[in-house]
């Protein structure tokens, strides 16, 4: 993720040659998921752009918040049952889904 952002930041957030809205259409398609759900509301105007860019900074940009959801998705993952490549993988990508 902090790789993502800190691209995003450099091509988009910080150009200025480019409008809100197309800030915001650039964001908008990069996200997906969770993220891409929060801001599919958000309509794509030049005003709304800091409105999303905020709301998203507030949600995933706070450690705290983030620990505790790494924190949740490891106590509600089903328990390792058997041995394989597949499961150790699904339990990786659980802890991973939120870089810290």
């Amino acid at each position: 993720m902090l790789q993502w952002l800190d691209l995003f930041v450099a091509l988009v957030h910080s150009n200025n040659n480019l409008s809100g809205a197309q800030k915001l259409q650039y964001l908008k398609s990069a996200l997906r998921g969770e993220p891409s759900q929060l801001l599919c509301a958000i309509p794509t105007t030049d005003a709304n752009y800091t409105e999303a860019w905020d709301l998203l900074q507030s949600r995933y940009q706070n450690k705290k918040e983030l620990v505790n959801a790494v924190l949740k998705r490891l106590i509600s993952h089903p328990p390792l049952t058997q041995e394989s490549a597949t499961a150790l993988r699904k339990l990786i990508d659980t802890v991973k889904m939120y870089d810290l």
